[in-house]
């Protein structure tokens, strides 16, 4: 090899090192700033955790509709809906404030309640004691290039009415096919199961069972899966009642959750059942 030649290679080896030396260093830099940003991202995420908690009202909304026994929005938050006491299911759009869509059912409505264990769905108790499930859906079309949402409004099950005998607030729970009932009447806890409940087809003969209760409570809440009650009164008085696979009552703990000169305005459980929210009269939340 001649000195030209040499030379040459000498060059592009060097190139070649210099060309080297600057990929290593520039995918050292994207490495590092890649842990950066992901580093950033899960602040940005944890942060609102730490910020105190407030509540900062988004709209207003001027409806014609008559003390709503339900309220409820959709999941993609872009629908509101509304069930007044003459059975009418109202929907408005949350971006616009108008009504797109209202829906009779053909009889007054007495109590509406979430069906717990599953979303927009809901239990329903007619004037004559008459039991229902209805479920609200948001199907998504697209017509020349825009998205559409639509608003239906169907029974889950049958469109055949079942005979409960009571008007009272229903509390319902829907998991893995069992539906199951809850009514607090006077000092008296009655539970109804559904087994094979499927949507689409109708319920079948159900199983029922009460429990006497000590005292009259004004909060009837569903704990995990549903195989538990929360009875609650507004002194702070708990008790906690225990369903088996069948569905029979058993009264498993009683307890006071409040000092005696408070008492419960309002009463809801958390995400999964295990926990209870209280609102009381010294204007916290427990």
């Amino acid at each position: 090899m001649d000195v030209t030649e040499r030379r040459k290679f000498a060059r592009r080896r060097s190139f070649i090192d210099r060309l080297t030396t600057t990929i290593v260093r520039l995918g050292g830099l994207g490495v590092m700033t890649s842990i950066a940003l992901i580093f950033f991202y899960l602040i940005w995420i944890i942060a609102p955790m730490f910020y105190p908690a407030a509540i900062t009202p988004l709209a207003t909304y001027q409806l014609d509709l008559e003390q709503p026994q339900l309220l409820d929005v959709s999941e993609s938050i872009e629908i509101g809906f509304a069930l007044t006491p003459d059975g009418i299911a109202h929907f408005w759009g949350l971006e616009s404030g108008t009504e797109l869509v209202s829906q009779p059912l053909g009889r007054s409505i007495s109590a509406a309640s979430p069906v717990h264990g599953t979303s927009a769905t809901y239990a329903l108790v007619d004037a004559n004691g008459d039991f229902n499930v209805y479920t609200a859906r948001y199907p998504v079309a697209f017509s020349d290039g825009e998205r559409e949402v639509g608003t239906r409004y169907t029974p889950l099950f049958s469109s055949d009415w079942l005979e409960l005998g009571v008007t009272e607030q229903v509390k319902a729970h829907w998991f893995l096919n069992r539906l199951t009932l809850a009514v607090h009447t006077g000092s008296e806890l009655i539970v109804r199961q559904f087994t094979e409940a499927e949507a689409v087809f109708p319920l079948l003969a159900a199983r029922t069972f009460s429990l006497e209760l000590p005292g009259n409570f004004e909060y009837l809440l569903f704990g995990p899966r549903g195989r538990q009650l929360y009875l609650l009164e507004t002194n702070g008085r708990l008790l906690t009642v225990e369903l088996d696979r069948r569905g029979v009552p058993t009264l498993l703990l009683e307890q006071n959750l409040l000092a005696a000169d408070r008492t419960v305005s309002a009463a809801n459980v958390l995400v999964g059942g295990y926990s209870l929210l209280l609102a009381h009269s010294s204007g916290q939340i427990t």
